[in-house]
Parts: structure tokens; C-alpha cells; sequence
């Protein structure tokens, strides 16, 4: 298997977008993930703006940040800004690495 450096902004992003209906109501997600080996340390803005921004051409109601890092002070912030400007303050969902790992425990996946 090819090992995948680090990431650039100026990546072609592979997003993964699906719809689900929750209580008879349709709902679309766009899925970015932020690798462990491909950051190098906490995330970053610059490390997900481009994707979140490539992201939101997929016109998704919820775009999901999945990362395998903890984000630097002021992303989360920074997230909710953008969300805020482009007019749905819950567009852009960080998920941080505990979480992922209580949902897999909870799967009982590990």
C-alpha cells in the first residue's frame, strides 16, 4: 500500500457525500476526513478550510469533519464562522477523535 504524505491545501478532495432520512425527512452529508498520518500535529484552519470550502459546492445540509487529531485553539470557531456566513450556523460539524472512538467502542468495533 502507498504511503499518502502530508496533506496541502491544494489537494483534490475525496469527499464522500450521502443522504439519509431521519424522521420522514430528507438529509444530505458531506464527509471530509483528516487522516492521523496526514497532519502534522493538531489541526489547522488551513488544513480543512479548502475541503470544507470543496465541501460545500456538494450543497449537503451538514458537512461532518471527521479528524484523527485534535484541532488547534480557534477552529472550531473558525468552523462556526464559516457556517455562519454562508447562512446555516450547523452546517459544518467538527467531530473530534474521542468521539470517534466512543462511537467504535459503542459499535463494538474495537
Amino acid at each position: 500500500m502507498t504511503q499518502r504524505g502530508k496533506d496541502s491545501p491544494l489537494e483534490v478532495v475525496d469527499l464522500e457525500h450521502f443522504e439519509m432520512k431521519i424522521n420522514g425527512r430528507g438529509f444530505g452529508f458531506t464527509v471530509v476526513v483528516k487522516r492521523y498520518n496526514s497532519l502534522s500535529g493538531k489541526v489547522r484552519w488551513k488544513d480543512t478550510s479548502y475541503q470544507i470550502t470543496k465541501a460545500y459546492r456538494t450543497h449537503p445540509d451538514y458537512i461532518l469533519v471527521v479528524s484523527a487529531r485534535e484541532p488547534v485553539d480557534g477552529v472550531v470557531s473558525e468552523i462556526k464562522l464559516y457556517s455562519k456566513d454562508v447562512g446555516n450556523s450547523n452546517l459544518v460539524l467538527f467531530i473530534p477523535p474521542l468521539d470517534v472512538l466512543k462511537f467504535l467502542q459503542w459499535q463494538k468495533i474495537i
